[in-house]
């Protein structure tokens, strides 16, 4: 499984409109207990094994969909609609999931668009240790202290680069139903000492992800050959010489960048060139390798789907799309590994990539212009 998670808090709730005079339901906040499982807790809130098949009968939760350990939840009982039920939140959007038992004591499922109320607020810290336990020793979320990593991946090594004490500080929404925190929002901007300078990463929203800029070298002027091949969320796995495989479990080359995201969404073509190969195996699962006149040679492994007019020998223009996000082959959770070779040696995709699809260039030169 990759670093970050795209977690999703499990949330008792029944929507009504704020400004109503109704009765609002009872909402009591708790927490995933390390071992409870999605079955664990719909038992656990009077749901009997009949309703939990009724539910997974609705296909409405998606096939990825997983609940974690220290993730906040609210426990919720509706006396006026005779209901109760727990809903889960999706981490990146503003959807949940309302698993619920009616006066009759059916159970059913609806996907509800949320109305936060969401708060910014900033919080600060020192590097004890490592990053990551520094982070989460301030702010006890996953998905804050892997987004805080990804603003800097492209630029520092964070084992190489921090010293002990060095200070760290981020904006980041906190969303709230009624009175009730429910989950960490976006982070919006982090701030880094290193080597005694502090490096400023801005958040830039680009359609459902998003990439983090430093507001004094705009991404778009660095000189690089490639554009991201998705939209990236995170980063989960970067290239290394030494990496102990999640499956296998022995140390061997990591010869790419893992970007996980959920199963669907799009990868593009990081530049103009021809289809190399197109292929399905063991390990890489459905995968492609384009060749491009810059000398670069491309792979986009773990596809969920590869798009059906491509074809070997075609040529594919830059930010194409060429397939979809999945989890094909050796693979533990839904995430693109993007391999990058000049000639025959593997290379370090984040040395000669952009932080953006081709597609948000424009996009990104107008936000840069507003930091």
């Amino acid at each position: 499984m990759g670093l970050f998670f795209f977690g999703i808090a499990v949330i008792l709730f029944h929507a009504q409109s704020w400004g109503s005079k109704v009765e609002s339901p009872r909402m009591a906040r708790a927490t995933i207990r390390p071992g409870e499982t999605l079955h664990t807790l719909l038992k656990k809130n009077g749901f009997n094994e009949e309703d939990v098949k009724a539910i997974w009968r609705q296909n409405l939760l998606p096939k990825n969909f997983r609940i974690l350990a220290d993730e906040p939840y609210l426990v919720i009982n509706d006396q006026k609609e005779k209901t109760r039920g727990i809903k889960f939140f999706e981490q990146l959007s503003d959807y949940s999931y309302y698993l619920f038992k009616n006066g009759t004591g059916e159970a059913n499922g609806l996907r509800v668009l949320e109305k936060y109320r969401t708060e910014i607020v900033t919080v600060r810290g020192k590097v004890l240790g490592g990053i990551l336990n520094s982070i989460l020793s301030i702010v006890n979320n996953d998905w804050v202290a892997f987004r805080f990593l990804d603003a800097y991946l492209f630029d520092i090594n964070p084992r190489k680069d921090l010293s002990r004490g060095a200070g760290f500080w981020m904006k980041l929404e906190k969303k709230f139903l009624g009175d009730q925190f429910v989950k960490y929002g976006e982070v919006l901007e982090t701030n880094l000492e290193v080597k005694g300078q502090v490096e400023t990463r801005k958040f830039i929203p680009l359609g459902t992800g998003g990439v983090f800029l430093d507001p004094t070298t705009p991404a778009f002027a660095e000189a690089k050959e490639l554009y991201a091949p998705v939209n990236y969320i995170h980063i989960s796995s970067v290239f290394s010489n030494h990496r102990v495989h999640p499956i296998r479990g022995k140390s061997k080359p990591h010869n790419g960048v893992d970007f996980e995201l959920p199963v669907g969404s799009e990868v593009f073509s990081a530049h103009k060139g021809h289809i190399e190969k197109i292929g399905k195996d063991r390990a890489a699962g459905n995968h492609v390798v384009i060749r491009h006149s810059n000398g670069l040679t491309t792979a986009y492994l773990h596809l969920n789907s590869i798009q059906s007019n491509l074809k070997v020998g075609k040529h594919v223009g830059i930010g194409e799309l060429i397939g979809q996000v999945g989890c094909t082959g050796y693979c533990t959770s839904p995430h693109l590994h993007f391999s990058v070779k000049r000639g025959n040696r593997p290379i370090d995709p984040m040395k000669v990539m952009r932080r953006y699809p081709y597609q948000f260039a424009q996009q990104i030169v107008s936000s840069v212009n507003k930091l």
